[in-house]
């Protein structure tokens, strides 16, 4: 389940925020043995914008934790 947002849109810690409201979802999306498709991450990305996120914030979180899921996949651990 996607968080909302903790800290006001100008903290410098913003994005790492966002990127723990949604790292389950997207972790759980990318575990599965299929890739997910387009409608799945605009259902992510338009529930998590009415939380209150930025597209902005969305987008960049997506990034990075998509990098995150491949080195703990490629290291074969989980964080």
């Amino acid at each position: 389940m996607i968080g909302f947002p903790t800290l006001p849109l100008d903290h410098p810690d913003r994005l790492i925020d966002c990127q723990r409201a949604l790292k389950v979802d997207v972790f759980a999306m990318l575990d599965r043995d299929q890739l997910p498709g387009d409608y799945e991450i605009r259902e992510l990305e338009d529930h998590a914008e009415a939380l209150g996120w930025t597209r902005h914030e969305i987008t960049a979180a997506l990034v990075e934790l998509s990098r995150s899921y491949l080195r703990t996949r490629v290291e074969g651990r989980s964080d």
